[in-house]
């Protein structure tokens, strides 16, 4: 590589040396080399090129050559010719890149711009004018045009070029040309086309779609679009994506546009399209979102005002009192549902991404009522955008409805009897006095006795619409319950000990313990001798009173008596019922026992056994009686054996007279034959053996008569 730089270097000591001064400091440019511009901008490899800067020979005031350069990474000779100025000859090879310098040790400092390595053929630098009609005379500025064969418009050849010289060719743009870059060719060597486009007139042929609202994308077709530099409709700009064809051009409908021709600006001129696009009226929102009929609400939106105008919510038509571009005030119709709104002008339709929300209403819903989890349905107007549905406050799930009339929800766990609320947009809503029923449930009640005409006090749960109260299966009156947990009702008369039950329409309660009722019965038995005396072998027959002395009708009431062995029961009566009976037992059950007509039970028995027998009987009821004692009856049997003397001779001229031990209320008497009439108690006490009385005595001479006699 050669370079010389000995006479700029002469030069700068000897303006240094005339200053007389040293360097102090001023431009960084000798601090570091720096390139700045280079002239020409383009050429061929062996093209000389100057290269302008700072620092290509000094760093501050120390000399320090630049000591290559390079175009692209391809090395190329040069010659700094001054501190701000070097020249460097284009190499063989290279290409369109960046020009660097560089010095030892340090990093590659480039140019500002590229520089533009040609071919031997034709170069386009420029062109006047840069746009035109067809047969325009254009003006090509360049290079190497001597010998050029060919000139093309965007791929359209022009014929009757003229070349005027190495650097200027004359052509007219030839028909059939169409937006793009000039292209200039000579044969066997190549051709170059412009880096820019020259630009003919747009046109536009037709638009799809032909309406719609603000973003709508709509493709303009037609001619010389490339380019483009602006787009409206009507009189409003929009936003569009830059042609890459002649023939296309999309655009988006931009808010405030009104119905109007298409107008497309390019370097080539003007066009305005001789049909209109139709811009459709275009909802943006509305306030309020929800009421009632009679609010006003104000939509906004764009081309509103196209007349005739109307505006229906849902399919109800609306009066509306004020028109602009962008905005409409309207009032809510009678009969309106919840719906989106629809705007009407005569340029189109147009109907609200949102919905516009009435208040709900609800009209019925079934089930009545049932568990959690059981679907119900509800029936009603203005359901669409629902966000909640109560049970008496409890939150439920619910199906999102998908019409305004109705919805399905859930019943909750935890729900108690009470209306059901829904809550949209639009407000919320109660069924007021028709109520979903859950299941009563009883908890306690107090007091837990009593008689009839008691107030009770029944808590639990769903209380509210009871339609039934009963006392073991008996009506009783209530107070209507103003809420789910307390319930006041009376005991009935007739009312019998037992649960308490409580009927709504959502089922039934039934308490788990019963409601003691505080009766009271004086029950008592009489009639029968408390000792009845019979002899073995004979029947007896007692006869028991069953008697009620109050102050209540004794229900329930069972009479029962029990006997030992040795008495064998023959029959058994009553003047009420039938008597079961079993071994050494009997049963008589007597429902209902008043204070008037007592019960008569008559028995017999066989004794089979003798000696003192107790039979035992018993009186009881349903109620409490006060005094039980005179409700037992212990009826005492002595059976005795047959009154029978025996008379044995014993040696020694003795007799001896026995008679069962078992007669103790018996006395032996005798006489004498001599005296029939007079009977006379035996003077010695009888002796007593296990079965036997007995007295012994020597044989009378008169001889005697014995007898037992009852004392």
């Amino acid at each position: 590589m050669h370079w010389n730089a000995t006479p700029f270097l002469s030069r700068k000591f000897r303006t240094l040396a005339a200053a007389g001064a040293l360097w102090l400091g001023g431009s960084t440019a000798l601090l570091s080399q720096v390139i700045t511009n280079f002239t020409p901008a383009y050429g061929q490899p062996g093209t000389w090129v100057t290269v302008y800067g700072s620092g290509f020979y000094y760093t501050g005031y120390t000399v320090d050559p630049v000591t290559a350069v390079q175009f692209g990474t391809r090395p190329a000779q040069f010659s700094v010719t001054a501190d701000n100025q070097l020249v460097a000859m284009v190499p063989t090879g290279a290409t369109t890149d960046y020009i660097r310098v560089g010095k030892p040790g340090r990093s590659w400092v480039y140019s500002p711009r590229p520089f533009t390595v040609i071919g031997p053929g034709p170069y386009i630098t420029g062109f006047s004018p840069a746009n035109g009609n067809v047969g325009t005379l254009v003006t090509i500025e360049g290079v190497q045009f001597t010998g050029a064969t060919t000139v093309q418009f965007n791929g359209v050849p022009a014929s009757g070029f003229f070349v005027a010289s190495d650097t200027l060719i004359q052509v007219n743009v030839p028909a059939g040309a169409s937006t793009g870059p000039i292209a200039v060719g000579r044969a066997g060597v190549g051709t170059n086309v412009s880096s820019t486009f020259f630009y003919l007139p747009p046109v536009i042929d037709r638009f799809e779609p032909t309406n719609g609202r603000p973003g709508t994308l709509v493709t303009l077709y037609g001619r010389n679009l490339r380019g483009a530099t602006e787009v409206r409709f009507q009189a409003t700009p929009a936003t569009f994506e830059p042609p890459t064809t002649n023939t296309i051009l999309r655009a988006v409908v931009p808010l405030g546009a009104r119905t109007g021709p298409l107008r497309v600006v390019t370097p080539g001129g003007v066009f305005v399209s001789s049909s209109s696009f139709v811009v459709r009226p275009a909802i943006t929102g509305f306030s309020p979102t929800a009421g009632p009929p009679g609010t006003v609400v104000t939509i906004t939106g764009a081309n509103l005002d196209v007349a005739p105008v109307s505006v229906r919510f849902g399919d109800v038509a609306a009066t509306v009192t004020q028109v602009s571009f962008d905005r409409l005030t309207v009032t809510v119709p009678a009969g309106a549902t919840t719906g989106p709104i629809t705007v009407t002008t005569a340029d189109g339709s147009d109907v609200s991404t949102d919905l516009f929300y009435l208040p709900p209403r609800v009209d019925s819903f079934l089930p009545t009522n049932g568990p959690p989890g059981t679907p119900v349905a509800i029936a009603g107007q203005n359901l669409l955008g629902t966000s909640a549905v109560l049970f008496d406050g409890v939150a439920a799930t619910f199906l999102p409805p998908t019409s305004s009339t109705g919805l399905v929800a859930y019943v909750p766990a935890g729900v108690t009897t009470g209306p059901l609320t829904v809550v949209t947009p639009g407000g919320s809503t109660n069924t007021g006095s028709r109520w979903f029923y859950a299941a009563p449930v009883i908890h306690s009640f107090s007091p837990m006795h009593g008689l009839p005409g008691t107030n009770v006090v029944i808590t639990g749960a769903n209380f509210r619409g009871t339609t039934a109260v009963r006392f073991n299966g008996v009506p009783a009156s209530f107070m209507p319950p103003t809420n789910n947990t307390t319930l006041v009702t009376t005991v009935p008369g007739g009312a019998q000990t037992g649960p308490i039950e409580v009927v709504t329409p959502g089922g039934q309660a039934v308490s788990g313990v019963p409601f003691a009722l505080d009766y009271t019965a004086d029950l008592r038995l009489e009639g029968a001798p408390n000792v009845i005396v019979t002899r073995l072998g004979s029947n007896f027959t007692a006869t028991l009173n069953l008697r009620n002395t109050g102050p209540y009708v004794a229900t329930n009431v069972l009479f029962e008596i029990q006997w030992p062995a040795a008495l064998q029961l023959r029959s058994a009566t009553a003047t009420q019922g039938s008597v079961q009976v079993e071994p050494n037992r009997a049963r008589l059950s007597v429902p209902s026992l008043n204070l008037v007509n007592p019960v008569s039970v008559t028995l017999t028995w066989a004794a089979l056994g003798w000696g003192w027998f107790t039979n035992l009987a018993t009186l009881t009821g349903a109620y409490t009686d006060p005094t039980p004692d005179n409700a037992r009856w212990a009826v005492v049997v002595l059976v005795e054996p047959l009154p029978l003397l025996s008379v044995q001779a014993l040696p020694d001229a003795r007799i001896r007279v026995s008679w069962p031990v078992a007669l103790t209320n018996y006395v032996l008497q005798y006489r004498s034959l001599v005296s029939p009439g007079v009977w006379s108690n035996y003077p010695v006490a009888p002796s007593v053996g296990t079965n036997e009385r007995f007295v012994i005595e020597p044989i009378q001479t008169n001889g005697r008569m014995f007898r037992l006699r009852r004392q």
